[in-house]
């Protein structure tokens, strides 16, 4: 179990978020929680139907490259092929 100390130095917690975690907690275990209210678990979707991984084979000068630029451009790697995809399919 992590403790209150732990959730404050190590996730910077304030005290703030402890009671209303604290609270959250309580409430679920009285069976209180809030109807239609869903808990995601996850990194957000990236776009509103479904995703799926591809795998790309490039030269590894090609992904130096690739991660450089996207690096200077405050991106990911990901973010970076997926404007450039998108780029790509707005022209055809």
């Amino acid at each position: 179990m992590v403790t209150k100390e732990e959730l404050k130095t190590r996730y910077s917690m304030s005290d703030e978020e402890l009671a209303e975690l604290e609270a959250s907690a309580k409430a679920y275990e009285r069976g209180d929680w809030p109807s239609g209210k869903i808990t995601r678990v996850g990194r957000p979707s990236i776009a509103a139907e479904e995703v799926k991984p591809i795998t790309v084979r490039l030269p590894v000068s090609q992904i130096i490259a690739l991660d450089g630029k996207a690096k200077s451009n405050g991106e990911t790697r990901s973010s970076a092929v997926r404007e450039a995809v998108s780029d790509w399919l707005m022209q055809a």
